[in-house]
């Protein structure tokens, strides 16, 4: 099974990526700065991303293919108006990933 990834840089997603790419899926991570998943042991092992949830193109390219996705962000702490940008985000990664059969 082809997996998106949201948020694997986060304490969820950093341990569900390798729980996932051991279990034999493909995994594919979506990231702002592919700098973040550097040093991880399970950074060459995944399909990278580079994109972001408020940027509709970028989540389409990552959902792209993938049979499963989770969604594991969010915008605290990036500003007073996190909440409206929060909100905009996910209805961005919905329109998105419409065709996957499981979004988590």
């Amino acid at each position: 099974m082809k997996v998106l990834v949201t948020g694997a840089t986060g304490y969820i997603g950093g341990r569900l990526v390798p729980l996932l790419v051991d279990g034999g899926h493909q995994v594919r991570v979506l990231v702002r700065d592919p700098g973040r998943i550097a040093g991880r042991d399970w950074a060459g092992r995944v399909e990278l991303a580079v994109g972001n949830v408020e940027d509709l193109a970028s989540l389409g390219a990552a959902c792209r293919g993938a049979d499963a996705a989770y969604y594991l962000v969010h915008l605290m702490g990036s500003g007073r108006d996190f909440p409206e940008r929060d909100r905009a985000a996910a209805h961005n990664f919905a329109a998105a990933a419409a065709g996957i059969g499981r979004v988590i």
